[in-house]
């Protein structure tokens, strides 16, 4: 009778642990070239470690407790693995299934644009992508719009309102279609934000290089548009990236701080490219902290997980992508597949962990042409004061 369970449990474990390797080898500085080549193994191996362990289990008689009668050979050894890890999966994960968000959010107002159907014949992308995004689910092509209201702890008043918006994950491949983008771009300058964020994965390929103009090119905002690279960047001259893409008159945060004046407040921006590019920003020559006030400190991220390096540096508040939020999100248990070395615990959204907020956004792109329970994502962060006790 425990067979079926424990079966189930196994094959939740096996996923699990295969999730957590392929999140690893995403989330370190590992030679992309080389991250690539493991991929179709990962790919193998989960989908074929089952078939062999399950003819194995049928082998020895069918029975999961009797196959372990049979000696301590790797399938028992694997199956006892994938069982506790399992088990340890679903305790994980009911714990947490009931506790608040770690967010300061305060609103969010999100408007779902089908940019395919809007662009109609403008669209220049492949015909086999267009095939793709069409299938039933498929949100590639796909944009969520979110206004969002975040509470920064530590905000000086007179930067009550200040808005960010944030992008990210672009991925320039040729498989969307230049006229997305633009679209896009279209939108957030509709948006007048005071600032503009773009947190890497800019471009994959370098026949893309010539989009830049017409797309990142035409971002505008008051207090200027900054921009870091992130992992996918090293698969084409990142050097040239940032050449040009400086060239179009964005900011490169890329490893050093600067500070602006806005409303009469310094405001130190800074950039944190690791684990790819180093160092992070040396944020201890910035301007100090006064007491519980300014000057705020916002940083730009690829990385999520660089959340813990943004603490200790005393960031209030941290923009960051790299996870696609997930890519394929699956109902009840939302995102697994991360690129995180911290797993989906900052998949998408926004969160606080004292002193910092961080924003993930889920990016508007990526190499793989699906997305499940997860279009891509802009979004114009309207920072806030904190809430009046009542």
């Amino acid at each position: 009778m425990l067979d079926a369970p424990l079966l189930c449990l196994a094959f939740v474990g096996h996923l699990t642990l295969w999730v957590a390797l392929y999140n690893q080898l995403h989330g370190r500085a590992i030679p992309w070239w080389l991250v690539h080549k493991t991929n179709l193994p990962v790919f193998l191996f989960v989908g074929g470690l089952p078939i062999y362990v399950g003819w194995w289990y049928m082998v020895r008689g069918g029975h999961v407790l009797a196959a372990f009668d049979h000696g301590a050979s790797f399938p028992a050894v694997y199956l006892a693995c994938c069982v506790m890890s399992g088990a340890f999966y679903i305790i994980f994960w009911l714990v947490h299934l009931g506790r608040p968000p770690l967010g300061t959010q305060l609103s969010n107002h999100t408007t779902h644009l089908n940019l395919l159907a809007e662009l109609g014949p403008r669209y220049d992308g492949p015909r086999w992508t267009t095939m793709l995004a069409r299938l039933p689910g498929n949100q590639i092509l796909e944009l969520s719009v979110h206004e969002k209201e975040i509470e920064i702890p530590r905000l000086p008043p007179e930067l009550d309102g200040l808005s960010i918006a944030h992008l990210s994950d672009l991925h320039f491949t040729g498989r969307v279609g230049k006229a997305w983008f633009e679209e896009v771009v279209r939108r957030v300058d509709a948006m007048q934000p005071d600032l503009i964020a773009v947190t890497g994965d800019l471009i994959d390929r370098e026949h893309t290089f010539p989009w830049i103009a017409d797309t990142l090119g035409q971002l505008k905002a008051r207090y200027g548009v900054y921009f870091v690279l992130g992992n996918h960047d090293l698969r084409v001259d990142s050097r040239q990236v940032r050449k040009l893409v400086e060239g179009c008159g964005l900011v490169d945060l890329g490893s050093r701080w600067l500070v602006r004046e806005i409303r009469g407040q310094q405001v130190v921006l800074a950039g944190n490219e690791l684990p790819w590019f180093s160092p992070a920003a040396d944020l201890s020559a910035a301007p100090p902290r006064q007491a519980d006030s300014g000057p705020l400190r916002i940083v730009l991220s690829h990385s999520p997980d660089q959340l813990h390096w943004a603490r200790r540096n005393d960031v209030d508040l941290i923009m960051a992508g790299h996870t696609h939020g997930g890519q394929f999100r699956l109902p009840v248990i939302g995102a697994t597949v991360t690129s995180s070395l911290i797993g989906s615990r900052f998949a998408a959204g926004t969160y606080y962990v004292a002193p910092t907020v961080m924003h993930v956004s889920r990016g508007l792109s990526g190499t793989i042409m699906f997305r499940i329970n997860c279009p891509p994502e802009l979004t114009r962060l309207v920072l806030r004061c904190p809430r009046a006790e009542a």
